[in-house]
């Protein structure tokens, strides 16, 4: 009885570390701000300069405002962001949320339903150069 009752500390104190351990990424209160990335950033993170960003988005025609079938909601400007860093650089969902702001769950419903919407965008003319070239 008396082992056990000197345990229940030890026991106490691994179960606290456990807890703290498996912490998801905790999501910072501020936003994306477009404007606040440098041309450098951008071209890091995105592989595409500010104005090739905001030319893209008026390109693939993106909606005012993005809503997922999960119901998150996004700006065109960062939802374009969402999916150049997701095919921009090879990491985890976890690691954008520091950038945008957004759980890792929203980052990838952003992110899929852009690209969706670039491919139903470009899907008609890739096969036009499909049928062309055969």
């Amino acid at each position: 009885m008396d082992d056990v009752l000197l345990a229940l500390p030890l026991i106490a104190i691994l179960a606290q570390y456990l807890v703290v351990a498996s912490r998801a990424i905790t999501k910072p209160s501020t936003s994306f701000n477009f404007s606040a990335q440098s041309d450098t950033d951008c071209v890091y993170k995105f592989r595409f300069t500010k104005q090739q960003i905001v030319e893209l988005v008026r390109s693939l025609y993106l909606p005012d405002g993005i809503i997922t079938t999960h119901r998150y909601k996004a700006d065109p400007l960062e939802a374009i962001c969402i999916m150049l860093s997701r095919l921009a650089l090879p990491h985890r969902l976890g690691s954008m949320v520091e950038t945008f702001g957004r759980s890792s769950e929203a980052s990838s419903a952003i992110s899929n339903h852009v690209m969706m919407h670039v491919y139903e965008r470009l899907l008609p003319s890739l096969a036009r150069v499909g049928q062309s070239s055969t």
